[in-house]
């Protein structure tokens, strides 16, 4: 998904990893989609990256049916196990 994000037929400005809206990026830089995209593809089942601000900051493990995936803020009750 991220690298489809990234396609010339789709993205706007690719080269700058500029994906929509004119500053939505897939990445801070290429540096970080690099190791963003190597962290990705190792990975354990268990395991979520957490990127901020466009830069992959540290794996986390993760209970089965836990939320592995955020947008700006996880559900506190979510995130301490009582949901």
């Amino acid at each position: 998904m991220l690298m489809n994000n990234l396609d010339p037929e789709v993205a706007e400005r690719p080269h700058e990893l500029v994906v929509y809206g004119g500053t939505g990026r897939a990445a801070r830089d290429w540096e970080s989609f690099d190791r963003i995209v190597a962290t990705l593809t190792a990975l354990e089942a268990d395991e979520t990256l957490c990127v901020q601000s466009g830069k992959p900051v540290g794996v986390f493990s993760h209970a089965p049916g836990r939320p592995t995936r955020a947008d700006r803020e996880l559900e506190p009750r979510a995130a301490l196990g009582d949901a």
